[in-house]
């Protein structure tokens, strides 16, 4: 429970503002880089990727011991939970974390899920892998889906089409992982549900050296998030190609860091647009 509070601390200190209708503008100096689209009532956050693979960062941190290069990366899609639009606000995340140690990957790509506050963990199994076989490994082709029919409660989906796949919509997976988080289990804290967010983000939900030292951003090769949906309560379908993507930009690890970018998919194709992150 140490790493939530963690989390918890090292989010209230980079996240303020409001949401409203529209697209959130880019911060610098964040943690997380990808895009945040703002609606209001949002019912169902996804996106695909295929897992990365990652190596140590391309420069070594400021401050960090020789040989060292302990290094992590996770990559989460998640409805509120960047800008904190209410006061008591929640966040419900499902994502994946890869963990880079001793000169090699520390263990399998872990899932993740979580439904919590600032204050700490307002749900069951916030850091445990949902439930199903998700046998989730480097380069496989996943894609997360997160829904809530109000503001407390919500569910995250798990769809892994594993290595070489080329996902269209429709596509059976051939491993899922399913949590289901009940009404009630919250704490009486609700969602805003007034952000879609697809995320890269220095600080996973394991390999943690302390509650305020989380470990450098790691290596990794492109990602590319393809199918991006925010839908919500109304019917509204926001469109990728409006939004303005965000960079992680930590001073203390050299500054720019990762660059993410909205593209038009093929033939120019607006509303086919994907984003892709990439390490500097």
């Amino acid at each position: 429970m140490k790493s939530v509070a963690g989390i918890a601390a090292l989010l209230c200190a980079h996240i303020s503002g409001a949401a409203a209708a529209g697209v959130l503008a880019p911060r610098a100096d964040m943690i997380n880089g990808g895009v945040s689209i703002a609606d209001t009532d949002i019912k169902l956050v996804a996106a695909t990727f295929r897992v990365p693979s990652i190596r140590a960062p391309p420069k070594t941190p400021p401050g960090t011991p020789a040989g060292n290069t302990d290094s992590a990366l996770a990559v989460w899609v998640g409805i509120d939970g960047l800008q904190l639009a209410c006061a008591g606000a929640v966040w419900l995340k499902g994502g994946i974390s890869l963990s880079w140690k001793d000169g090699k990957l520390e263990e399998r790509p872990r899932p993740w899920i979580t439904f919590m506050s600032p204050q700490g963990m307002t749900a069951d199994n916030g850091l445990n892998p949902p439930a199903g076989d998700l046998n989730l490994d480097v380069g496989d082709l996943i894609r997360i889906t997160v829904t809530s029919k109000a503001a407390d409660t919500g569910a995250v989906f798990f769809e892994n089409f594993k290595a070489g796949a080329n996902y269209k919509v429709g596509d059976k997976p051939l491993h899922t992982a399913f949590y289901d988080f009940k009404q009630g289990m919250n704490g009486g804290r609700l969602l805003c549900r007034t952000e879609g967010n697809v995320m890269i983000e220095q600080s996973p939900l394991n390999g943690w050296i302390g509650p305020d030292k989380p470990r450098p951003l790691a290596g990794f090769d492109p990602i590319v998030f393809t199918d991006i949906t925010v839908d919500t309560d109304s019917g509204n379908h926001q469109r990728l190609d409006t939004a303005h993507p965000r960079d992680i930009n930590i001073g203390s690890q050299g500054g720019l860091i990762a660059t993410c970018q909205i593209n038009p998919g093929a033939g120019g194709d607006v509303l086919k647009a994907n984003l892709t992150c990439a390490r500097q």
